[in-house]
């Protein structure tokens, strides 16, 4: 399985997760394991987060498979308060 890593900074939003689906489309590829990199991530709202749950549909159906490295409190509460925590591939960074 091949990996590629798609990194994001700074707002995730109606006027940006456009422009994160365009870069992942040359990826979304059978077998193919895509990493979004939102570390960088400072505000995120719930457009971006509906276009990233219909990413993680997607990937179910086309073969794909969808992971989002994450460590900033508010998009971590907005997977969690949402529920979305509950079935998105979420890679967190370890607890000391």
């Amino acid at each position: 399985m091949t990996s590629v890593v798609l990194a994001h900074a700074r707002e995730l939003d109606l006027a940006t997760i456009p422009d994160l689906v365009d870069r992942l489309a040359a990826h979304r590829q059978p077998g193919r394991r895509v990493v979004l990199d939102l570390r960088g991530v400072t505000f995120m709202d719930c457009y971006a987060l509906g276009q990233i749950i219909k990413l993680h549909a997607h990937s179910a159906v086309e073969g794909w498979t969808l992971h989002l490295r994450v460590e900033t409190p508010i998009v971590l509460r907005l997977f969690d308060l949402t529920g979305a925590a509950s079935f998105l591939s979420l890679e967190q960074p370890a607890i000391a």
